[in-house]
């Protein structure tokens, strides 16, 4: 509820931060791009193939404000559907963890397109290695059909557990696939599932909560 006091910066060159807490240590996991900023610059490395990327990382902290040692790398964009058209990306993390895996869900594509999606990592310890789940994305463009809302370009989530211990990913997506503005995404619920073999799965609906 505040006041609130600005405490600087904590990391350069970072996005979708998210802090995981557990056992009084604390985990910041973010992306960091690799690419010259700028408009020109992207566009002339879609042209010549050299485009940039959006890298998963990770810091540890002794407190939210305090780093400890030098961030690790975790996941790059090395899948199809993680390719962009002017970027390749892995971002929106978030750590969710489920008996004794720990799961790195992430976004890949780019947001302003329809193949922007959802899917996941998983470890034995919160500082990885992290394994991509090979049947990603978990969740991804569903187009409309029979009565059912479509779902268009789904990405950066967070996880809620409600008070019967459910737990909902709460996500953003588009009006349309065809829709490219960043300004018209809405938010959406669904629920977040793990089978008997420990995989995640979520069950897609684009719930709006209307």
């Amino acid at each position: 509820t505040g006041p609130f006091k600005d405490q600087g910066i904590l990391i350069e060159n970072a996005i979708d931060a998210h802090m995981y807490f557990e056992d009084g240590k604390y985990f910041m996991y973010y992306s960091s791009a690799d690419y010259k900023s700028g408009l020109l610059n992207i566009v002339t490395a879609r042209v010549t193939g050299n485009k940039g990327k959006e890298n998963i990382l990770v810091q540890r902290m002794s407190s939210p404000l305090t780093k400890v040692g030098e961030p690790k790398l975790l996941l790059e964009p090395t899948d199809d559907w993680e390719q962009g058209f002017f970027l390749d990306i892995t971002e929106g993390v978030w750590m969710y963890k489920h008996a004794d895996t720990y799961y790195l869900m992430y976004s890949g594509g780019e947001t302003m397109f329809g193949e922007y999606a959802i899917g996941y990592a998983t470890s034995s310890s919160p500082m990885g290695p992290f394994s991509k789940y090979p049947n990603n994305p978990i969740l991804s463009t569903t187009p409309a059909e029979d009565g059912k809302p479509g779902i268009y370009s789904p990405g950066h989530h967070s996880i809620v557990r409600d008070e019967e211990g459910t737990d909902w990913v709460i996500y953003h997506q588009k009006k349309s696939y065809w829709d490219v503005s960043l300004s018209r995404r809405y938010t959406s619920r669904d629920r977040l599932l793990v089978d008997d073999q420990g995989q995640l799965f979520i069950q897609a609906t684009g719930m709006t909560g209307d």
